[in-house]
């Protein structure tokens, strides 16, 4: 494989592991908190998104990079979309069973 080849390639792993990883994320923190607003959620993701970001830095075990936390970021936003998602669905069910 040529070398720039190799280094797209784990770019594009890079960025879909940042945002797949904070999915759960925004799936679990409309049902922790009581506003189940999608800035809570953004707020939430982008607080533990920096909170890892500084442990990399101070362990120095990775690097500090904002585009991180945009990604990460990024995941949580999808997770809430995944979240509002089922909450539609189960309600559709709700409707139908009625």
């Amino acid at each position: 494989m040529a070398k720039g080849t190799w280094r797209a390639k784990r770019f594009l792993e890079e960025l879909l592991l940042n945002i797949v990883m904070l999915i759960p994320v925004g799936v679990i923190i409309p049902y922790l908190v009581k506003r189940k607003e999608l800035i809570i959620t953004i707020a939430s993701a982008v607080g533990i998104s920096l909170l890892i970001e500084l442990l990399q830095l101070i362990t120095k075990r990775g690097l500090f990079e904002f585009d991180d936390i945009f990604h990460n970021t990024l995941g949580a936003i999808i997770g809430y979309g995944i979240y509002k998602l089922v909450c539609v669905l189960k309600r559709g069910w709700k409707e139908k069973d009625s």
